[in-house]
């Protein structure tokens, strides 16, 4: 009998009976700053109709606040974490080195140091993890439950300087995840695919002495219409530089107004940074219209971060269609605050 039982077993294992499961983990960015996100590898085509594909995510309800942390030394701050819709779930609670490249991406540390390209932002990176105690490393939140990560700077901290690394919550996948042997062999004939994709989500931890350097300018406007203007498809485009002037970094929010003052802004981004490992970042905002002929745009950089709601740079330009786009002023704000 149990030679029989091993042979049916091999039969159906020859016929293709397999749990294939991967485990996926991607990082936020955003200026920023920052909602979880998964990615998967496209599913394999099925053999049959009888194949079933699945999909379960694990993690994606979680809420976490703040999203952005700044200590000085002998100073601490709570995370709060909450389970807002998931099922009971593990969470790994890890210190991760990112580098923002000239584009706004945050990569890890260790792939941008092995990409040439990227090497020289890499070795420009100061972390702060060793200057960092946290706890607990590891939380099981029930549904419609949170817990609370602590984390501190001991006031013997030495520092030069602004130094960051990122807090990162990523799920655990329980031990019931996977399909045990007797499962599959219990299954009908055809392949089942199940796609484990396990959120992550993390913030910003930048430490730096009291006395901040924030400055910022506004540099290298471009005004695109693609598909030309006028036409149905065409959406505005602005791009410029926002450039870090001062040692530390920067956090805050970009506006475009045009002509009314009564208008809703053209264009509004929230949570844009620029870390000190570069010195400028290429910016693009798509305005919800095309501007008027002889149109004066004003494109407003304010501080979120030091001093929240502080003008830290403006710059204004001139739009005349089908002409080159006029920058007609720049201007740069110092901040500094103990």
């Amino acid at each position: 009998m149990l030679q029989a039982m091993a042979h049916r077993g091999r039969s159906r294992a020859d016929a293709g009976l397999a749990d294939v499961r991967r485990i996926l983990v991607a990082g936020v960015l955003i200026a920023a700053a920052a909602a979880p996100m998964a990615w998967s590898q496209p599913q394999p085509t099925p053999l049959d109709r009888r194949d079933a594909a699945r999909l379960d995510t694990l993690g994606a309800g979680l809420d976490v606040s703040p999203r952005r942390l700044t200590l000085t030394p002998g100073r601490s701050a709570s995370v709060y974490i909450f389970n807002r819709t998931g099922p009971r779930t593990t969470f790994d609670v890890t210190l991760v080195d990112r580098v923002m490249l000239p584009d706004g991406r945050l990569v890890e540390l260790a792939d941008a140091a092995a990409d040439p390209a990227q090497r020289t932002v890499a070795d420009r990176m100061r972390s702060a993890k060793p200057v960092l105690k946290f706890m607990p490393r590891r939380i099981t939140l029930e549904p419609k439950s949170g817990e609370t990560v602590r984390i501190s700077v001991p006031r013997s901290a030495a520092i030069a300087g602004e130094v960051r690394t990122h807090l990162s919550i990523t799920a655990i996948p329980p031990p019931e995840a996977g399909l045990t042997a007797d499962a599959a062999a219990a299954g009908e004939r055809g392949l089942a695919f199940r796609v484990l994709a396990l959120f992550t989500t993390s913030l910003p931890v930048i430490v730096r002495p009291a006395a901040a350097d924030v400055r910022a300018q506004i540099e290298n406007l471009t005004l695109e219409t693609p598909g030309g203007g006028g036409s149905a498809d065409s959406t505005p485009v602005l791009s410029f530089d926002l450039v870090r002037v001062g040692a530390n970094s920067l956090f805050g929010n970009i506006e475009v107004r045009g002509r009314r003052s009564d208008e809703a802004p053209l264009s509004l981004a929230k949570g844009v940074g620029v870390y000190p490992e570069i010195e400028r970042r290429r910016v693009r905002l798509a305005l919800n219209r095309e501007p008027f002929g002889d149109e004066l745009l004003r494109i407003t950089f304010t501080d979120d971060d030091t001093m929240p709601g502080r003008v830290l740079a403006t710059h204004t330009l001139a739009y005349r269609p089908n002409l080159p786009v006029a920058p007609r002023k720049s201007d740069a704000v110092a901040i500094a605050r103990r």
